[in-house]
């Protein structure tokens, strides 16, 4: 076995080598020193590098969680207290249609046809509610808004008659915010009520010349338009005047 002759270069590199790792060392420790953190780059720990880019992650993802939480808290306290007024109006438009039909009424057809018509427009204004720049009631498009009252002609020309009408332009797509792991869902994840669910069942027909619109309004405007053709009629009666197409009244005024 032979013995292995320890030569000045070896021993001058292996003082040097020793020399390099204490400064590397003691850099490495000023460095912690200074700013107070381990890891500065991939290779010096590269698995707590993998471990704190995973913790990292999830904390960003928790806080965007809790801020999705927070927005739709407040899109929820919006839609309750819009549709706390709208149930308001509505029941206010009932007790107003109740008292003028009942006999020996102090009001008549006309002024509550009048009335009901104020409460329409309330209605109207109630449902473009908005949170900032957006509307609450207008589903997935909720830059967009939603209702609107109009008098519709006829697209064909075949007819020279105004329908009164409160249009929808949203549409029954709601808004998901993500509040927890994983795809996003409307069914799980929604926050919004649309146009929709709110007003009812979307229409399409001949009467509003093609354009969306929703139950409630077009009962409310049924009924006021009702109100109106019964004043009408009972202004003939009571006048001698006459009943025009569209449920007007003409002749001797009261």
């Amino acid at each position: 076995m032979g013995i292995s002759r320890i030569t000045d270069s070896m021993m001058n590199y292996g003082f040097l080598s020793g020399m390099n790792k204490s400064l590397n060392t003691q850099y490495s420790l000023m460095e912690q020193m200074s700013d107070g953190k381990r890891i500065h780059r991939p290779s010096d720990d590269p698995v707590r590098v993998i471990r704190s880019l995973q913790y990292r992650s999830a904390i960003s993802q928790n806080e965007q969680f809790v801020s999705n939480v927070k927005e739709a808290q407040s899109w929820m306290e919006m839609t309750d207290k819009a549709a706390g007024d709208l149930s308001d109006l509505v029941s206010q438009a009932k007790s107003l249609v109740v008292r003028a039909i009942e006999p020996n009424s102090e009001i008549g057809y006309a002024a509550a046809a009048k009335q009901l018509d104020g409460l329409i427009n309330q209605c109207v204004q109630v449902a473009n509610t908005k949170i900032g720049d957006r509307y609450i009631f207008a589903g997935n498009m909720d830059k967009t808004q939603p209702f609107e009252r109009v008098l519709l002609s006829d697209p064909t020309g075949q007819s020279n008659l105004k329908v009164d009408t409160v249009v929808y332009y949203g549409d029954d797509k709601k808004i998901s915010m993500v509040t927890q792991s994983g795809l996003a869902n409307e069914t799980r994840d929604g926050i919004n009520l649309t146009g929709i669910d709110v007003f009812g069942r979307k229409a399409s027909t001949g009467t509003q010349y093609g354009q969306a619109t929703t139950d409630v309004f077009n009962a409310l405007i049924r009924i006021k338009q009702e109100l109106e053709k019964t004043a009408a009629v009972t202004k003939t009666n009571s006048l001698g005047g006459t009943l025009d197409v569209d449920g007007g009244y003409t002749g001797p005024a009261d």
